[in-house]
């Protein structure tokens, strides 16, 4: 848990969103780039750190879906604290994520923060190999865009 009085202030975020946008414009959606047109069908945001690129992907390529993969175990009851550091980086983070297709989080319901709506929430254990069939079968299920033809996935690590 962060320090009471640990904050990820406005100042922070800008910087973090800054971040993301320059870096998104220099590699992911230049020519060639995942984010470029004709990359990738499927993106799969799998950090905390980059939520601030769902709203670029969403502008500049509406028709990629996106999953945010929350691995983090965000802690409800920690979010739903007034004024709490938990509940400022969780009002960041849901501001961006809320515009993704599909939030996956840890099989636990406390895991997920009750601003998420149920039709957008898949649930998944934690893995380490995330090309496996099974789990692009659990992708293409829950984007429902089926398995014809071919689906370009691009995964933001930092």
């Amino acid at each position: 848990m962060a320090d009471p009085e640990e904050r990820f202030d406005v100042v922070k975020q800008a910087l973090l969103n800054e971040w993301i946008r320059i870096n998104a414009q220099r590699y992911w959606l230049s020519p060639g780039g995942p984010l470029a047109p004709g990359g990738a069908d499927v993106v799969i945001i799998d950090d905390p750190q980059m939520p601030a690129l769902i709203p670029i992907i969403k502008k500049l390529r509406p028709e990629v879906k996106i999953i945010y993969r929350s691995h983090i175990e965000i802690r409800s009851d920690l979010v739903d604290s007034p004024g709490s550091p938990q509940e400022q980086v969780w009002e960041w983070i849901w501001e961006y994520v809320k515009q993704a297709d599909v939030f996956i989080s840890h099989p636990a319901d406390r895991f997920v923060p009750h601003d998420v709506p149920l039709a957008m929430v898949g649930l998944m254990p934690a893995c380490t190999d995330w090309f496996v069939s099974p789990f692009l079968i659990f992708l293409a299920a829950l984007m429902n865009i089926g398995l014809m033809g071919s689906i370009n996935i691009w995964v933001s690590w930092i």
